[in-house]
This record gives structure tokens, C-alpha cells and sequence, in this order.
């Protein structure tokens, strides 16, 4: 007979297919998953954490920080931010 065991999903996954941390599928609550399947509190630089679907993406050209795909906060070396309004802002 064939036996099998559960190991435990690394503490920042909701779901996995391994215990380590870059094996999540699904991340728990408040954590943010980036490719490659991997969960955090905070998305890397050039990246925000969209909380609609609690996934890492990817900030426009320019931005070193963003808090949206089209609201930079900071930029880029040899980009300076233009529009700083309540809607948008582009580096």
C-alpha cells in the first residue's frame, strides 16, 4: 500500500504546492502574490499592491514608486514627476 503525508504551506500561503515561500498559489489575507508565486506585505519597487485583487503590479514607465499603475509617487533617475494631481500623476 501506498502511503501519503500533508506538509504544511509556508505561513504566508493560503494555498500551495510546496512548503517554501515561492510556492504559494494563493496567499493569505492582506498579502500580496507576485510572480514567481511568491506572497508579501509589500510589492517590490516599480510594482503596488492592487488591493482589489491582492495581487503585485506593475507601475508605469518612469515610477520607482507607485501607489496605482497611473500614480507615481516617486521616479525614476533622469524622470522628474509631472501632473501631480488627485487622479493622476506620470513621471
Amino acid at each position: 500500500a501506498t502511503s501519503s503525508t500533508c506538509s504544511k504551506c509556508n505561513d504566508l500561503c493560503a494555498d500551495c504546492y510546496g512548503a517554501n515561500s515561492n510556492e504559494c498559489t494563493v496567499c493569505i489575507s492582506t498579502f500580496f502574490y507576485d510572480d514567481p508565486d511568491t506572497c508579501m506585505e509589500v510589492c517590490p519597487d516599480r510594482e503596488f499592491g492592487n488591493t482589489e485583487n491582492y495581487m503585485c503590479e506593475g507601475c508605469s514607465e518612469g515610477c520607482a514608486t507607485c501607489t496605482h499603475t497611473e500614480f507615481c509617487t516617486t521616479c525614476d533617475d533622469y524622470y522628474q514627476l509631472v501632473s501631480p494631481v488627485t487622479t493622476s500623476a506620470f513621471c
